[in-house]
């Protein structure tokens, strides 16, 4: 068995809820492309990975060329698609083939690849051509993939993927409540004006101008729509100008939002509506749960797998584009239910970062040894 330092056995005395055999600690490296340095934007890798670290796994932030020089047992993968983002297509190409170049160095080198299939297409779809092609190479060369969602895996089997990698395995999303440093108090709403809202980075695909054209055409009197996050592009950000002009009921917050007030944005809100097209997980709508905000999201199989573990209190649908009458449902319904929903959500075992990161840590044993 593996000898515990007394900061690691606090720290096993303090989340009795894994009830963790410590006999598993393994002794090899892991490299996370990204591990820690995208805390600002997203804190989900961060929190994981420094978890893991604690639980005697050493990690390394997979950044420049030290995952090339440097490879570890197991390189974890993040948003290889990234490589896609650009709308040039021969800087697309060049990062594309630099992404794959780097995967057939590391197992050359002997080092497994597990992948996090966040997504499994790109969202803006600039290139489809070179995108296909990518993905038919991408999923060749992973030796593991953890997908967040039944859904997802189920949707990589129906494609084919999944007679390519050696090992697979469904780890959700955690929950965020635990990973800021701001109280999740609930927030004590006024009855009048209510509040829809929109908070994260702002793409095209994530419906944001939709979301407004609703809400226009909703004619919710005393009613405000706040919309907070930076855009992705200049045009989009011209394009939400352009879509809340002469509204008084539109608040918009386009810019990168800190913590703490992101939080108490969310919080003041009485429903949180992201009309995303076409993904496979959401941490902009756990955030939102994690504060105790109801959501309204398109209906497909991710959203109802979730809907079924959180509570249809908490997950509201709409089928089809984002209509006014949707909105004007989603509304109804939210006040319907807030008697019955507590300050939070009461979320499974599963959805915690403690869970999350041990199973993470026995598939990566998994994978080295299949």
């Amino acid at each position: 068995m593996v000898q515990l330092n007394s900061t690691m056995h606090t720290y096993l005395l303090r989340k009795r809820a894994w009830d963790m055999d410590t006999s598993f600690l393994p002794s090899f490296r892991v490299t996370s492309r990204p591990a820690f340095h995208t805390r600002a934007l997203d804190p989900g890798n961060y929190f994981l990975f420094s978890r893991i670290a604690e639980l005697g796994v050493p990690v390394q932030e997979g950044q420049g060329w030290r995952t090339f020089f440097r490879p570890t047992p197991i390189v974890h993968f993040h948003w290889p698609d990234n490589a896609l983002a650009s709308r040039s297509w021969l800087k697309a190409t060049a990062q594309v083939t630099a992404a794959l170049i780097v995967a057939v160095w590391l197992r050359l080198r002997g080092s497994r690849i597990v992948w996090t299939a966040h997504n499994m297409r790109s969202h803006e779809q600039n290139h489809p051509r070179l995108e296909r092609w990518f993905w038919a190479a991408w999923w060749r060369l992973v030796d593991g993939v953890i997908f967040h969602s039944r859904a997802a895996q189920s949707r990589a089997r129906d494609a084919g993927w999944l007679r390519f990698p050696r090992a697979t395995v469904v780890i959700p999303l955690s929950e965020f409540g635990p990973m800021y440093d701001v109280p999740l108090t609930p927030h004590v709403r006024v009855s009048k004006p209510r509040r829809i809202g929109f908070v994260g980075r702002i793409r095209r695909y994530k419906g944001v101008e939709q979301l407004i054209a609703a809400f226009r055409g909703a004619a919710l009197n005393e009613t405000r729509l706040v919309i907070a996050g930076k855009p992705e592009t200049p045009e989009e950000h011209e394009a939400i100008l352009k879509a809340a002009t002469d509204s008084a009921s539109i608040e918009l917050h386009l810019r990168f939002l800190p913590e703490a007030e992101m939080i108490t944005l969310i919080k003041s809100c009485d429903l949180i509506v992201l009309p995303f097209a076409s993904i496979t997980n959401s941490g902009s709508t756990l955030l939102a749960l994690s504060c105790g905000t109801p959501v309204l999201v398109p209906e497909n199989d991710y959203f109802e797998e979730l809907q079924e573990e959180i509570g249809s209190e908490w997950v509201h649908m709409f089928s089809g584009e984002l209509t006014s009458a949707a909105l004007q449902h989603a509304l109804a319904a939210v006040a319907a239910t807030s008697e019955q929903r507590g300050e939070r959500p009461s979320f499974p075992v599963h959805r915690s970062v403690g869970w999350a990161a041990q199973s993470t840590i026995a598939f990566y044993q998994r994978v080295l040894s299949s």
